[in-house]
């Protein structure tokens, strides 16, 4: 059939979502594990290096703000890859100073609603790393290293902290406008 490729783990279908480009992808019995030498490489490199600069986390309402997350470079005390957590498998678990961070790099899938349902459930903190525009040959080890662990776009899925800054700051606006 024309809507079916043969690629290394085994054979492709022609998948022509509503909501995204259409794309070629693994039959639910191929082999291949789905993962790109990129996203492999990211986590082995957070493993090795166990340091990442996390984006700020700030909320604001009327003018009011309540700092969440500060950002900065933070050096974990153990990063551990594909830790499984029961119901999903972040790509890595970072421990900083006892707290735990899920790390998910995003190289051609992000975050999805169920996954995220399941942080919020664990109340894990998450940051999703955007590796998507990163091309092979595009960048030296050292860029592409730097990308990984400090540049490339980084954002938060949850954060442990947010529910009581979020009923903080609500407690400030309702107080200012007294």
């Amino acid at each position: 059939s024309r809507n079916l490729r043969h690629f290394r783990g085994g054979a492709l279908t022609l998948r022509r979502p509503h909501n995204k480009r259409a794309h070629f992808a693994h039959r639910p019995d191929s082999s291949c594990t789905g993962e790109t030498a990129l996203h492999q490489y990211a986590k082995e490199l957070l493993e090795r290096r166990k340091t990442l600069t996390l984006p700020a986390l700030t909320l604001q309402d009327h003018g009011l703000i309540e700092i969440v997350f500060h950002p900065g470079t933070y050096d974990f005390d153990e990063v551990l890859p594909e830790i499984n957590l029961g119901t999903f498998q972040p790509d890595a678990i970072a421990t900083y100073k006892g707290a735990e961070l899920a790390v998910e790099f995003l190289v051609s899938h992000s975050v999805d609603a169920e996954k995220r349902v399941k942080v919020l459930e664990r109340d894990l903190s998450m940051v999703e790393i955007d590796l998507s525009d990163i091309r092979p040959g595009q960048l030296s080890s050292e860029e592409l290293d730097h990308a990984i662990l400090h540049s490339a776009p980084r954002q938060w899925i949850h954060h442990r902290r947010r529910a009581a800054a979020v009923k903080k700051l609500a407690g400030e606006v309702a107080a200012k406008r007294v």
